[in-house]
């Protein structure tokens, strides 16, 4: 989830946490978050299929997160 947080962070100043919803909350916009969802999937080596996906889900680092270890498994 580390790599999630630092990968965030490189977007923002805002404080947060990993329960926050980016967007809602104005931490991100959707210009970064579509930054953020791009170096997710190449740091991770995934692709992210958002149809299937909950949008409230995807808006938050844990949300990511479990994405994340889905896709890993």
């Amino acid at each position: 989830m580390q790599k999630i947080v630092d990968i965030v962070s490189k977007k923002t100043s805002k404080s947060f946490s990993v329960d926050d919803n980016l967007i809602d909350n104005h931490i991100i916009d959707s210009i970064d978050f579509i930054s953020i969802i791009a170096e997710i999937e190449q740091v991770f080596d995934i692709e992210i299929d958002f149809l299937e996906l909950d949008p409230k889900q995807i808006t938050t680092i844990k949300g990511l997160w479990e994405i994340v270890k889905n896709e890993l498994e």
